[in-house]
């Protein structure tokens, strides 16, 4: 039983942050039509001007800022930053630092939203590996358990000789040998040996 919470818990821990990573692969950006809301997580796709302009901030070459508005003005945005996005391609996170971004900047606004489509399809498939992956294992009691493997009884032989020591442990109960003489246990112990 030990072995199996063991077990369990190294599934667990595995599969929480896996699934935590295929739910965070479950947005999508949409094209903003508004004026972005505060308090939103969007996208922000800098124009050639804003790649120089916030190499400074943010560092060389940076394609797109991902991140929560803060405040927008008439001139800026105020964005606490998630992530950056090169241009090639490589995407550096970062711990939520402020950073203001100039309108002129940015080129275009999308706006991060879970899609209930891939993330059903994410959560299904996951349910489904976990499912798979517990039955395989016996982690929770699916299937045989115990000490019996299902084969053949155990032999009269090693029957004998758990008896035998049984009787040997049981001293404590009064006599010696489980209440027996020393002859009487010792014939047992001789027996379970002959056969």
């Amino acid at each position: 039983m030990l072995k199996r919470s063991r077990r369990a818990r190294r599934v667990q821990s595995a599969i929480v942050p896996l699934l935590a990573a295929l739910l965070a692969g479950c947005h999508v950006y949409t094209p903003v039509s508004t004026t972005p809301q505060p308090g939103v997580r969007f996208a922000f796709d800098l124009n050639d001007r804003g790649r120089v302009g916030v190499a400074d901030s943010l560092g060389p070459e940076v394609a797109r800022v991902d991140g929560v508005l803060l405040r927008s003005t008439d001139s800026l945005y105020v964005v606490q930053v998630k992530a950056v996005q090169g241009l090639r391609g490589s995407s550096r996170h970062w711990s939520d630092e402020t950073v203001g971004l100039r309108r002129e900047y940015v080129r275009d606004i999308s706006e991060r939203r879970l899609s209930k489509r891939r993330t059903a399809l994410v959560a299904g498939g996951a349910v489904l590996a976990v499912v798979a992956f517990i039955a395989s294992r016996e982690l929770i009691g699916f299937g045989g358990g115990g000490d019996d493997d299902g084969g053949d009884p155990p032999d009269e032989e090693a029957v004998a000789r758990r008896g035998a020591r049984r009787a040997l442990v049981a001293p404590s109960i009064g006599a010696p040998f489980g209440g027996r003489g020393g002859a009487a246990a010792a014939s047992v112990t001789g027996d379970a040996r002959r056969r």
